[in-house]
């Protein structure tokens, strides 16, 4: 018998498919130049190269190492093997950022259609993908593979209740594990994971042992060959990079904090103002929905918090941040909008 789709699902489908649509019909048809990107391509042809070089018994060529290690280069080794075939591998690739926005903001829309009304939520989806950093960086990628599956790890431990089955349990594990490895930098959003492993486990956390071992196995491991990879980049200038993210005054800690809600170039109030409207309605989010507003806030404070540290102040776990921060990366900042967005739901 065939399975009957509902209202919900049909739309997310059409959402998606009209957004990647859009997307990859504005895109440039190259990526190659855009931050890091080029650096990352280079990784997986050399990838592909090696693999080939391998299974037909040839000399196998030396790994060319990106900065934030092999995990994001996987997720690219699809649209770079295709490209071989059509056109380019940098026309290809440049299709990906836009089909996660895509992915990313159909999870939003199934997370806010728990919340809110069909209009509502419509019309926070679409300020989402046409009123945020999300629309540009469709095409100037760097951060949108980790921003899909930081939400994608909220809305599994958020939107659901309690995942029993070992399937969703599994992608949730990969979901948080992916979420803090995507980029080195990622590290910093440590409480957020926790907090959502917290909230899957903190009543029956003695008869769901098992699970809870498992999740932190495959969260730990994916992170530990993230750690690994990106050692081979940095070797041992990794742990001295921390001091490119720290302050040497107070005052830094102001300009620092206006730049990431107010910056002409990638200010969060600047390019959704509409998030402006929520900060008055955040004590209401959180009475109504605690789990969800501590879930985005946190996401956006830490961030702000660890680019304002200043130079001698210890941090929990600063050992192991020092080696993840390079001057040249970004703080997965981008990432935000979706989340206070979700929470401003509760202004239905």
């Amino acid at each position: 018998m065939a399975r009957r789709f509902t209202a919900v699902q049909i739309t997310a489908s059409l959402l998606f498919l009209g957004l990647s649509g859009m997307y990859i019909c504005m895109s440039s048809g190259s990526i190659s130049g855009q931050g890091y990107t080029g650096e990352e391509m280079e990784s997986g042809l050399r990838m592909l190269s090696a693999t080939t070089a391998w299974m037909k018994g040839h000399p196998v060529p030396p790994m060319v190492w990106s900065r934030h290690g092999p995990l994001p280069v996987l997720f690219d080794l699809p649209f770079l093997k295709l490209g071989k075939h059509i056109v380019s591998p940098d026309f290809v690739l440049s299709f990906q950022p836009g089909l996660f926005t895509a992915a990313l903001i159909t999870i939003l829309f199934l997370w806010l259609r728990k919340l809110c009304s069909p209009a509502m939520s419509l019309f926070l989806t679409l300020t989402a993908a046409f009123g945020t950093m999300l629309w540009p960086y469709a095409y100037i990628s760097l951060e949108t593979k980790q921003s899909f599956f930081v939400l994608l790890a909220g809305y599994l431990a958020l939107a659901g209740g309690k995942i029993e089955r070992w399937p969703r349990l599994l992608l949730f594990a990969v979901s948080c594990g992916l979420a803090m490895s995507l980029k080195i930098t990622g590290i910093i959003l440590w409480p957020v994971i926790a907090y959502l492993i917290y909230v899957q486990f903190e009543d029956r956390w003695r008869e769901r042992r098992g699970q809870l071992l498992v999740s932190i196995l495959v969260i730990g491991s994916i992170w530990a060959l993230s750690h690994w990879g990106t050692n081979q980049y940095w070797g041992s200038r990794a742990a001295r990079h921390l001091e490119g993210w720290l302050i040497d005054t107070w005052l830094q800690y102001y300009v620092n904090v206006v730049g990431i809600f107010g910056s002409p170039t990638k200010g969060l109030f600047v390019y959704c103002p509409i998030l402006l409207a929520i900060l008055g309605a955040v004590p209401r989010a959180f009475r109504a929905h605690r789990q969800l507003t501590i879930f985005a806030v946190a996401v956006q404070l830490l961030p702000s918090f660890f680019a304002s540290v200043p130079r001698g102040l210890r941090l929990p776990g600063e050992e192991m941040l020092s080696w993840s921060c390079s001057r040249s990366s970004e703080l997965p900042s981008s990432s935000s909008g979706p989340f206070i967005t979700t929470a401003s739901a509760i202004l239905r």
